[in-house]
């Protein structure tokens, strides 16, 4: 199964634009893209609004703000 890592640290509870469009990217890909396994990575609040995406979506929370230098250097799955 392909993999797809999303940067989905822009998606809190209360989403301005950019974390509208990633949901809206996430929920398109489930419909088109079944075989695809999502993974988002998260905040320490996660993204609750796509928590449902699912079966194909998962979560992998780091600690690091959405502008953070180190984030780059962080081990993903």
């Amino acid at each position: 199964m392909p993999r797809l890592l999303i940067d989905a640290r822009t998606v809190p509870r209360k989403r301005g634009g950019i974390g509208r469009m990633v949901e809206g990217l996430v929920r398109g890909l489930v419909r088109c893209a079944p075989d695809l396994e999502i993974v988002l990575v998260t905040g320490r609040r996660g993204a609750e609004a796509l928590a449902d995406a699912g079966p194909q979506v998962r979560e992998c929370r780091v600690e690091a703000g959405t502008i953070d230098p180190e984030f780059e250097a962080r081990v993903l799955p």
